[in-house]
């Protein structure tokens, strides 16, 4: 008796769970938007560009591709399309920053010029061809897309140099100064071995279980804290912050001083985009506490980002503070969005965000990062396998949820950014 009464209730909570996953697909609306989500996003780094160069063009936005010095890879470009509005404000949207990371970033571009908005592009294009003053009162957009173009080619994190272009932007002085501090300030040799194994790793790999008795004897606070906040000492390490400007942050700092007169730019706001860290779909905004900005202040950054179809003030935290995924940043330097900003040396505001899309456990992502570094140094030949993963710890590209989830909040952070920066032209 027991048995027939077992097995139904099994099928129908069975049965209950398979409707529930399966909604979805049923539901026009959401249907409708994981398909326009699913056109933003690309294969690889070639498609991503070429998406990105497609949508630019097409809206006459201004059109830079700056290319990159590395042997054997010789069609590796940053690109950089502009829309000119006040040269007094300027809103700088960037992507790739941690290459494999791009794919999000791309995308979100990818939304913002060809998404519901694209005739308010076209509309200000033709007000700009026509020389109508009309624009003034709007900012000057760049979108940077890619800026580790080698990493998000190669599936990597870092660039061509094994560097994390996001711990790079420092002078001279700042590089001898992090070299001096001591190499394990963090912790960083503490884990070295277990996220550095001597040889590529096979399918017996223990990682998980070392790693459960590294967070069972030093803390996972303190093992996220020295992984993030990088290395200076360890060139073939992961998060390794280099020994000098990597050419990526070089040529995007000559650029924008090129093209912008930056000297004379009142505000700026910038949003990097990246993937990996807290949950899935969620993104979370950070800023720095000793960065160049105005609007460290949740309230203020609160009334900036206000929405009222989700709780803002969940998603914004200083590096280090409340928020998991912002957690342990507390001592990282060298940020892009830091570096940039600081270009913009005159500026009465400097609305500096990094906006972090969750994908994984960060186990898992440190795992895949683990791996693929083991297999870059010691077996090329078999890091094919290692990158797909690395990949999939920071682009769910079978996830349609998670993919329309960044396009969505992506393209509704950079408008809220470009908004205020309009509004507040002549305040």
């Amino acid at each position: 008796i027991m048995k027939h009464r077992i097995l139904p209730s099994i099928l129908a909570i069975a049965s209950a769970a398979l409707v529930y996953r399966l909604q979805p697909y049923f539901d026009k609306d959401i249907r409708k938007t994981w398909d326009y989500a699913e056109r933003c996003f690309s294969s690889d780094y070639y498609d991503a560009r070429a998406l990105f160069r497609m949508y630019a063009s097409s809206l006459n936005l201004e059109m830079h591709s700056i290319p990159l010095d590395i042997p054997d890879h010789d069609d590796l470009t940053i690109d950089v399309a502009i829309y000119r509005g006040s040269e007094k404000n300027v809103l700088i949207h960037m992507s790739g920053t941690h290459g494999v990371e791009g794919f999000a970033g791309s995308a979100v571009q990818s939304s913002i010029l060809g998404g519901e908005k694209r005739k308010f592009w076209q509309s200000a294009m033709k007000f700009t061809e026509r020389g109508s003053k009309s624009n003034n009162n709007k900012p000057t957009v760049v979108f940077v897309h890619s800026l580790n173009p080698y990493g998000f080619a190669k599936l990597r994190r870092w660039n061509e140099n094994n560097v994390d272009l996001n711990r790079n932007f420092l002078n001279t002085q700042q590089f001898i100064q992090r070299l001096a501090l001591d190499a394990n300030r963090h912790g960083y040799v503490d884990f070295y071995d277990l996220f550095h194994p001597p040889a590529a790793l096979g399918w017996m790999d223990p990682f998980l279980p070392l790693a459960l008795y590294n967070i069972i004897k030093h803390g996972y606070a303190n093992m996220k804290k020295s992984l993030v906040t990088g290395s200076y000492h360890h060139p073939r390490g992961i998060f390794y912050g280099g020994s000098k400007l990597q050419q990526s942050n070089k040529l995007l700092s000559t650029f924008l001083q090129k093209e912008l007169d930056v000297e004379q730019v009142d505000r700026v706001g910038l949003v990097d985009v990246h993937t990996g860290l807290g949950p899935k779909g969620f993104d979370t905004i950070m800023t720095h506490n000793d960065e160049k900005s105005s609007h460290n202040d949740r309230d203020v950054l609160i009334s900036i980002l206000q929405d009222n179809n989700l709780d803002i003030e969940k998603h914004i935290a200083a590096f280090g503070k409340e928020i998991s995924a912002a957690s342990g940043y507390d001592d990282v330097v060298g940020t892009v969005k830091g570096g940039i900003g600081s270009l913009f040396s005159n500026a009465k505001e400097a609305i500096l965000l990094t906006q972090e899309f969750g994908t994984v456990n960060p186990i898992f992502v440190s795992r895949a990062l683990r791996e693929e570094n083991a297999a870059y140094w010691h077996a090329p030949g078999m890091r094919i396998g290692a990158a797909q993963r690395v990949r999939g710890a920071f682009y769910l590209h079978n996830d349609p949820q998670w993919k329309a989830d960044i396009v969505t909040r992506g393209a509704d952070v950079f408008w809220k950014m470009f908004k205020y920066l309009e509004s507040n032209e002549y305040s």
